[in-house]
């Protein structure tokens, strides 16, 4: 694997000939994730949708949208990744990105992959500075070219139960209110064990584990903006502060005030 990285991005080519499951791991995160499938057997699972990888398929995952690869079998799995917060897109393209589908089919006779095969060959001679600067220039020419491509490069995804599909976008909407299984099993009037069955099925996570951490996220947000983490915590209805507090931290990995704007 060879990586190279900025203070907002981070590029990561992979070749993992003989891949093991456990070092794929389910997550959620603030930042985009660009995803080019080079080659592999596997399905890739952006909120609660299952798409069916193909060889050149290109994925654009949003911030703060659980995701994660599933391994069909031990094919060889070869991959390009890029992160990169909704800052680093200048312009319009940064509202442009949110509009943007999951997953694209690119084709070799396409501008968008010739861009990648430079990829492939200029992260291993290039300084760290200088590819950043061309990934980033790069990344922008993707994303814009995104804006043009053709209907039918645009795959169309295996969907979640429309139920549980339902109730993810309950949560996103009800972020700030308090959430539990009960307050999810009669707004939707399925059972509680329903609930917890189906977030163990298709996210291989517990549901309150799932809304703790869409919640942290979005209070990592508030902070960024200049919220404190104390009204953060309030705003998203924890309980109480150290409650806040350790979940934040385990999860982001610092402390709350570490990412407040200077």
């Amino acid at each position: 694997m060879k990586s190279n990285s900025s203070n907002n991005l981070k590029f990561r080519y992979e070749n993992h000939p003989s891949p093991d499951a456990r070092a794929f791991y389910k997550h959620i995160h603030n930042e985009y994730e660009l995803l080019y499938f080079m080659q592999g057997d596997a399905d890739y699972i952006i909120g609660s949708f299952t798409y069916h990888l193909k060889r050149h398929d290109m994925l654009l995952i949003k911030p703060a949208t659980y995701h994660y690869l599933k391994l069909r079998s031990a094919a060889q799995y070869e991959r390009i990744v890029i992160h990169f917060p909704p800052e680093a897109l200048e312009g319009n393209l940064r509202d442009e990105a949110a509009q943007l589908k999951d997953i694209y089919q690119i084709h070799k006779d396409s501008y968008i992959y010739n861009i990648f095969q430079s990829m492939i060959h200029l992260h291993k001679i290039y300084s760290n500075e200088d590819f950043t600067i061309f990934t980033k220039n790069a990344l922008h020419m993707i994303l814009t070219e995104l804006k043009y491509y053709k209907h039918e490069s645009v795959k169309k995804p295996e969907p979640f139960h429309p139920v549980f599909k339902n109730i993810m976008e309950y949560i996103d909407e009800h972020i700030c209110e308090k959430l539990s299984i009960d307050i999810l099993s009669s707004q939707f009037f399925v059972s509680p064990s329903w609930i917890v069955h189906a977030f163990n099925k298709y996210l291989g996570i517990s549901a309150m584990q799932y809304v703790n951490n869409k919640k942290i996220l979005y209070c990592q947000e508030l902070i960024r903006t200049g919220v404190t983490p104390t009204k953060a915590a309030e705003m998203c209805a924890f309980n109480n502060y150290s409650t806040f507090y350790r979940q934040y931290k385990r999860f982001i990995g610092t402390a709350p005030k570490t990412d407040k704007n200077p």
